[in-house]
């Protein structure tokens, strides 16, 4: 059973991953940039939904039944709309502060997990770590940018 403060922090980042999941879905119809860059915002896009499914099923092995904050994708399209003509490099920037902001978030929800909630905590953090160090990469020119991406989607713990 989950507390009243686990659940409310399940749901907030049940949401935020609907956000992010519109915010990349937009971003891929918004933007004219290379086929390269599109191809790392689809991965980023992929992460987005896995995790919200992730988080949906934790919820609903806890009984949780919530329907999603319809603000949600509304806030991320209008968010990539606002980002979409920039140039990359200024995006990841922008991104990276981002990520920053929900990764100090998830480290504090972690101290109040519960340990049935702990597996999708856990991927939620590795979502951010990948986004956090692709950015970082991605920064410094590194031409392997997309591995933690791609690890992030290979990441897998026992639900």
């Amino acid at each position: 059973m989950l507390s009243d403060q686990q659940t409310s922090d399940l749901i907030f980042l049940h949401d935020v991953e609907v956000e992010g999941e519109a915010f990349f879905d937009e971003m891929l119809r918004e933007t004219a940039w290379a086929t390269d860059q599109c191809y790392k915002l689809a991965l980023m896009l992929q992460i987005e939904t896995e995790t919200k499914a992730r988080i949906r099923s934790c919820l609903i092995k806890h009984r949780v039944f919530h329907e999603v904050d319809q603000g949600a994708p509304h806030r991320g399209r209008e968010k990539a709309k606002s980002l979409a003509s920039i140039p990359w490099t200024d995006f990841i920037g922008a991104l990276r502060q981002e990520v920053s902001a929900y990764e100090r978030i998830c480290i504090d929800m972690r101290s109040r997990c519960a340990a049935s909630a702990m597996p999708t905590l856990s991927a939620v953090v590795a979502h951010e770590h990948a986004f956090a160090t692709f950015c970082t990469l991605e920064t410094s020119g590194d031409s392997g940018s997309i591995a933690p991406l791609i690890r992030c989607l290979r990441f897998s713990p026992l639900d």
